[in-house]
């Protein structure tokens, strides 16, 4: 099991809070992330996806012109 609060202070958000954060659901993201530019996405273990925060905000200033 991960430890939430290790992930938090990495600042990764699993993918439905990332969904959340960003006001999308849950199959938008999933196309965002799939962007072939998408800094963000973190891999633990084989099937546990994450994402960086910090990386998400940077990768929509740069692409929504923030």
């Amino acid at each position: 099991m991960y430890n939430m609060e290790e992930l938090k202070k990495q600042k990764l958000l699993t993918r439905e809070e990332a969904a959340f954060y960003l006001g999308i659901c849950l199959a938008s993201l999933n196309k965002v992330i799939h962007a072939p530019d998408f800094p963000a996405l973190v891999r633990i273990g084989a099937r546990r996806v994450f994402i960086n925060r910090e990386r998400l905000d940077a990768w929509i200033d740069e692409n929504t012109g923030r």
